[in-house]
């Protein structure tokens, strides 16, 4: 383990700083694809949704556990060990959000995948609506807008999707991925990927060119305290999210007599 237990205090101030998932782990533990299976036609995509749900909850709590050890172990490595080490405390602060942006990424990919089967969103409407290179969330997002404007998903969906620390998240999670990941502050010498060269330029025309060393390298591109900041945010919004999609499919559930009470599922077997 990379730190050690903090104390009882800043674990409870800790708990407050993340999202409390036990209302959705309520929701999804008492529910199986058995169970919903037998309220629905063989070949229907309803029970699989629910294989999908629980997938992305799965991933959403590995995302609350990072966001969690991103805060103890700043605790830890500045505040509660005998040799405060910021160096580490930085670094770790950035692993796990990190860990938090990759996780919220694929915990919205498995939600999507979720509506699709839910809805019976059609392999042919998805193709229509997906642009060369997109994800299955942003093209389900795209669908909703343009063809379930009214529907409650897509309502909760547009506001994830337009909430500027989703968009940050999702950014800085494309370019982990497919770009240079972005410098982050508190973590020693870094360096862009750029030539080193400057040009000389006289009356419009290059001369030539010059060189510095014994820099300090180059400036990030955020900081570690506003990286988490952002992904924690990303991480409280996308709950909510979650939450609004589970009680559209527990109304279809419901629809056809398959009722949570607490923790026990009712199952009306002649509806």
């Amino acid at each position: 383990m990379s730190r050690r237990e903090i104390s009882k205090a800043k674990q409870n101030e800790i708990i407050k700083k993340v999202p409390n998932l036990q209302p959705l782990r309520d929701k999804i533990r008492v529910l199986s694809p058995e169970i919903i299976s037998t309220k629905f036609e063989p070949k229907s995509r309803i029970p699989i949704a629910f294989v999908c749900l629980n997938d992305s909850f799965s991933v959403l709590q590995e995302a609350n556990y990072a966001l969690g050890e991103s805060f103890a172990h700043e605790v830890w490595y500045k505040e509660e060990t005998e040799n405060p080490n910021e160096l580490t405390a930085n670094y770790f602060m950035r692993y796990y959000s990190d860990d938090v942006a990759l996780r919220l990424y694929s915990a919205s990919e498995h939600l999507a995948n979720a509506i699709i089967n839910f809805l019976k969103i059609s392999r042919k409407s998805m193709l229509r609506h997906r642009k060369k290179l997109s994800s299955v969330s942003v093209t389900v997002g795209k669908y909703l807008i343009r063809q379930r404007p009214k529907h409650p998903v897509t309502t909760s969906i547009s506001k994830l999707v337009e909430n500027p620390v989703w968009k940050d998240t999702i950014t800085y999670r494309d370019n982990w991925v497919h770009n240079q990941p972005p410098l982050v502050s508190g973590l020693g010498v870094q360096w862009q990927r750029k030539t080193r060269w400057t040009e000389i330029v006289k009356d419009g025309v290059v001369t030539g060119h010059f060189m510095e060393f014994g820099g300090s390298g180059d400036n990030p591109n955020i900081s570690h305290e506003e990286l988490r900041s952002i992904v924690a945010k990303a991480s409280f919004a996308f709950v909510e999210t979650f939450e609004s999609v589970m009680d559209c499919y527990l109304d279809i559930l419901l629809k056809k007599g398959i009722v949570i009470n607490g923790n026990i599922v009712n199952v009306k077997l002649k509806q």
